[in-house]
């Protein structure tokens, strides 16, 4: 399995995309999570290899403009898409579609699918489990099951008991990391409700995870101050990574 993150930034984040990540592999059809901020959505696959068009499944962790913005780009492309989503996030994409381009009737091309806290789906040889955590609005992280293990993917989160218990024994854990804990910018994440790098890692020490990757990074991140945040907390490699970087994860132990 292939996990690709598209965008590896928050908004105003020079050089980075905004939050996209892309589930794929031989023989997979390919899954979306989240879809950057917008058009740009179609230019991040592109460079992952493969076209937009060949979209037709996605997932919308919550309703930020930074995780739905690039829906339209995923319309515009294959009219018809389906979409896991909880109702909140399904409300403000439909009326941003809805009012983006009311002539086209993009909200109209979307077939949801709502998911909640608790909820497990199938995709393909996937098996994916939603987990409520802490954020300014209602947010799914997303865990991915396979025969070789499991990837946990945070979305947008502050610490939370739901996010430690996504991110179990995982192989990989993607995790929201705004900024660094120095100079007050703790403070910033807080107020944000986000990680900062160290509060991810100490996520992923007590989850058990094998691998940690940071990402959702701010304007006013410092990515070595923050890896050196991290490397102090958990014991298992810590990255820190470029849009469009693949992870190659193996189908079975």
């Amino acid at each position: 399995m292939e996990i690709t993150l598209l965008g590896t930034g928050a908004p105003l984040a020079i050089g980075r995309r905004a939050f996209g990540i892309l589930i794929s592999g031989p023989g997979r059809e390919p899954l979306l999570i989240d879809s950057c901020g917008g058009f740009e959505l179609a230019e991040a696959l592109r460079a992952a290899g493969i076209d937009v068009e060949k979209i037709g499944s996605a997932i919308l962790t919550h309703q930020h403009l930074d995780h739905i913005g690039g829906m339209a780009a995923l319309l515009f492309a294959n009219r018809r898409v389906k979409v896991w989503s909880n109702a909140e996030t399904r409300r403000a994409t439909t009326a941003v579609l809805g009012a983006g381009f009311p002539e086209i009737g993009l909200d109209r091309d979307v077939e949801w699918r709502q998911v909640c806290d608790g909820s497990w789906i199938e995709h393909g040889d996937l098996r994916l489990g939603f987990f409520a955590v802490r954020h300014r609005v209602p947010t799914l992280a997303v865990r991915i099951e396979w025969s070789g293990g499991a990837v946990a993917i945070s979305s947008d989160a502050a610490p939370c008991n739901r996010l430690t218990e996504c991110a179990s024994d995982a192989h990989l854990f993607v995790c929201d990391a705004l900024c660094q804990s120095a100079n007050g910018r703790d403070r910033t994440a807080r107020r944000l409700v986000h990680c900062t790098a160290a509060e991810a890692a100490e996520t992923a020490r007590e989850a058990g995870v094998r691998r940690l990757v940071l990402t959702h990074l701010a304007r006013f991140a410092d990515a070595q101050t923050m890896l050196a945040e991290a490397r102090s907390v958990f014991p298992g490699p810590v990255e820190l990574v470029e849009d469009v970087t693949t992870f190659v994860l193996p189908r079975a132990t």
